[in-house]
C-alpha cells in the first residue's frame, strides 16, 4: 500500500529498474475490491513489476498522479526507460492481467538488458585496477563508519587501491546489489 507522495518517491527509489503498477481503489468499490485482490496475487508470477495499491479515500496520491476514480491503474516507468507514463481508467479485470502480463514482458527483457550494461560498468571499475573499492563517499571522506574503517585500514597498511562512490550514481549503487548478491550496503 502507498499513501503519500513521500512513499511513492521512496518506492520509485527502490526500483529504479522497474516499473510500477499502481491501483486506485476504494473499499465501497465491489469492482475495485476484485481488481486489488487480484492484484495481491500477481507478485510472485510477475517479478519484473512492482505492484501497489492505493485507497482513494484515504490517500493525496489521487491529487499527484492526476486520477479521478477508481478503478484506475497507473503505470509509473523508471527513469531512463524511455517510456511515459501511462494510465488505464475503469479497468476491468481481464484488462488488469493484460496490462500488467504485456509491462511485465517488457521490462524482463528491460532488465535483463539494463543488467548486461551495468555489469559491464562494474566489470570495467574493477577490471581497470588490482585492488578496488565501492564505498560510501571518498578516501578523503568517508559517509558512513564502515567506509571511514575500510579507508583507515588500508591507509595504514599502505595499500593502494581506487574507489568508487556509490552515493554518487544510484544506478552503479543498486545493480551493484545484484551483481554482488549483497542486497544492502552497511
Amino acid at each position: 500500500m502507498v499513501n503519500t507522495e513521500d512513499e511513492l518517491k521512496a518506492l520509485k527509489k527502490e526500483c529504479p529498474d522497474r516499473a510500477i503498477v499502481i491501483l486506485f481503489w476504494a473499499s465501497w468499490d465491489e469492482s475495485s475490491q476484485t481488481l486489488k485482490a487480484m492484484m495481491e496475487e500477481m507478485p510472485s508470477v510477475y517479478q519484473n513489476l512492482r505492484l501497489a495499491y492505493v485507497n482513494c479515500d484515504e490517500s493525496d496520491l489521487v491529487d499527484v498522479l492526476d486520477v479521478d476514480t477508481v478503478q484506475t491503474i497507473v503505470v509509473l516507468h523508471p527513469e531512463g526507460s524511455g517510456k511515459k507514463d501511462d494510465k488505464y481508467v475503469g479497468v476491468r479485470p481481464e484488462q488488469l492481467t493484460e496490462v500488467v502480463q504485456k509491462e511485465n514482458h517488457i521490462y524482463k527483457i528491460w532488465f535483463e538488458e539494463e543488467k548486461k550494461k551495468a555489469f559491464r560498468d562494474i566489470e570495467s571499475y574493477v577490471l581497470k585496477n588490482p585492488f578496488f573499492c565501492f564505498i560510501k563517499g571518498t578516501k578523503e571522506e568517508p559517509k558512513c563508519k564502515f567506509t571511514r574503517r575500510l579507508v583507515e585500514l588500508l591507509g595504514k597498511r599502505g595499500y593502494e587501491y581506487n574507489t568508487f562512490n556509490i552515493l554518487g550514481d544510484e544506478r552503479i549503487r543498486q545493480w551493484l546489489k545484484v551483481y554482488s548478491k549483497w542486497p544492502t550496503y552497511p
